[in-house]
């Protein structure tokens, strides 16, 4: 019981320390753009209170239409989500439903487009 007990602590440290190795950067990059005298090295990462300001945001928000972004920003993620649904649902009932010459094949080759990254 105790030697289950032990590897179960032991997990739970080690994905403990890989969930703050995963996340640091996020909360690095969170940090960074608080402050007001950017600071790049590691100790940036723990920055004194007095250099963390919201002005940053504040500045960007008066230089661009951030809304505007954001509008446009749905509307081609709601058209590629579109298209996407469309055309997934005709190939997957067209493989799954209908039996033609070279099914097989084509299959195949969705699957291996899906699985090998292309750039």
């Amino acid at each position: 019981m105790r030697r289950a007990l032990g590897s179960k602590i032991a997990l739970y440290v080690v994905l403990s320390i890989g969930a703050v190795a995963f996340l640091f950067p996020f909360y690095y990059m969170v940090v960074g753009s608080l402050q007001t005298d950017v600071d790049a090295t590691i100790g940036g990462a723990f920055p004194q209170p007095g250099n963390l300001t919201g002005e940053n945001y504040v500045a960007i928000n008066e230089r661009i239409n951030l809304w505007q972004g954001l509008v446009n920003s749905g509307i081609f993620t709601g058209g590629v989500i579109l298209g996407t649904v469309v055309f997934g649902v005709l190939a997957g009932y067209a493989l799954a439903v209908l039996h033609w010459r070279g099914r097989s094949a084509t299959f195949a080759l969705a699957v291996l487009v899906q699985v090998v990254p292309f750039q």
